[in-house]
């Protein structure tokens, strides 16, 4: 077993929204949101956020290749692309992908990607 050598199919992708004032969140911040284990393949969920922020937090080497919202319209562009440190469980700190959106309100906000 070597430690240096993880399999980042096994890290969580955190999905979630954020204070509108927190811009650049920190790891707890990031770790309290939803914890998904998931394949990579289209994803999709339904928020309603209040004068929030949408984040989706991406581990190693995963990489969204497009942001939709509930209109099909691609707003990846829209989102800011951030890298945090987060150390698991494991104790291994790893480098995740943030996608943070600005501040919005919206009912049964959805979101589809694909990773």
């Amino acid at each position: 077993f070597n430690l240096n050598s993880i399999d980042t199919s096994l890290l969580p992708l955190y999905i979630g929204s954020l204070d509108g004032d927190i811009s650049t969140p920190t790891a707890d911040q990031i770790m309290s949101m939803d914890k998904r284990i998931v394949e990579k393949s289209d994803q999709t969920y339904i928020y309603t956020i209040d004068s929030k922020r949408m984040c989706i937090a991406c581990p190693p080497g995963w990489t969204l290749s497009k942001i939709l919202d509930h209109n099909n319209f691609d707003v990846t562009a829209s989102f800011t692309v951030q890298s945090l440190s987060i150390t698991g469980l494991d104790g291994i700190a790893q480098t995740y992908t943030l996608y943070i959106s600005d501040v919005t309100t919206q009912n049964d906000f959805k979101m589809t990607f694909n990773i």
